[in-house]
């Protein structure tokens, strides 16, 4: 029970650390093998499946890592994520999907901010570069990517 203890804080730690580092959405991000996202996944729908309370049959350790973990791993496996990949590698009409999609600097993350207060825009360029499904993920993560940018609206 120890070393599978352990071995669930390593994981919840160590992907904690990796996006502390790199910028959601970033090629470092969307480069996740997809596979170790369903498993991390997995562990997620157990420490959802377990209330915090339950001190006797629930042996998984508690970390606030999980909830930040968790949601950028679900991310990465929806539609919205798919499409970002599939836009690194060619060409984006839409100047602003291209700042979402390539630009990580500084002056980058600023105008994704500005981009996401103004999301209709986005959402009509993820519609017609990937498909709508891709669209509503984007919408229905907003205020995750908001989060994720530092985003602040004055």
């Amino acid at each position: 029970m120890y070393k599978f203890c352990t071995s669930v804080e390593t994981l919840f730690l160590d992907y904690a650390t990796f996006f502390e580092k790199n910028v959601f959405g970033s090629k470092e991000t969307l480069d996740l093998d997809i596979s170790n996202a369903h498993s991390t996944l997995k562990t997620c729908d157990r420490y959802s499946n377990c209330p915090s309370l339950n001190k006797f049959n629930c042996f998984l350790p508690k970390m606030p890592q999980v909830g930040g973990v968790c949601k950028r791993m679900f991310i990465l496996t929806t539609p919205y994520a798919n499409c970002l990949r599939s836009l690194q590698n060619q060409t984006i009409q839409s100047p602003e999907l291209q700042t979402l999609v390539n630009d990580f600097t500084e002056d980058g993350i600023a105008k994704k901010c500005l981009d996401l207060k103004e999301r209709s825009t986005l959402m009509d360029a993820f519609s017609q570069e990937c498909d709508e499904e891709a669209g509503r993920h984007f919408k229905y993560f907003l205020a995750d990517l908001k989060g994720y940018y530092n985003c602040s609206y004055n």
